[in-house]
């Protein structure tokens, strides 16, 4: 019995290899430098918006693990978001524009780390 839960710990635990959780901690750090020279950086710093930082704090390292997946999807609709909807969201439209690559770097972000926090449907998806 010991031998089948070590066995199955083993498979689990490398369900995610190495080379992609480290990319994630790339993923993560990259988009954390988006998000601090965007709008994001003005109310989610220390010296910023109190309401803000108890969603996420740019200067915390672990800054992603305050947010639940649906926030975290809430990042796709707030960098593609134009005009007055910024204006009601306390930003500057200057610096809220992202550039494509900026989008398309964030969005792969979100994906892959809701992804990362399921590793039950890692696991299940390994063994299909």
């Amino acid at each position: 019995m010991k031998m089948t839960s070590f066995i199955f710990l083993i498979v689990f635990f490398n369900s995610t290899s190495w080379a992609q959780i480290n990319e994630l901690e790339i993923q993560r750090e990259d988009v954390r430098q988006v998000l601090r020279t965007r709008a994001c950086g003005v109310c989610h710093i220390p010296l910023g918006n109190e309401k803000a930082l108890k969603i996420y704090n740019l200067d915390n390292a672990n800054w992603y693990m305050t947010l639940s997946d649906k926030q975290l999807e809430q990042f796709k609709w707030r960098i593609l978001v134009k005009g007055d909807e910024i204006k009601e969201m306390h930003g500057n439209p200057k610096k809220h524009q992202f550039t494509e690559f900026e989008i398309q770097a964030v969005t792969k972000y979100v994906d892959t780390e809701i992804k990362s926090r399921d590793p039950i449907k890692n696991f299940l998806h390994l063994i299909r």
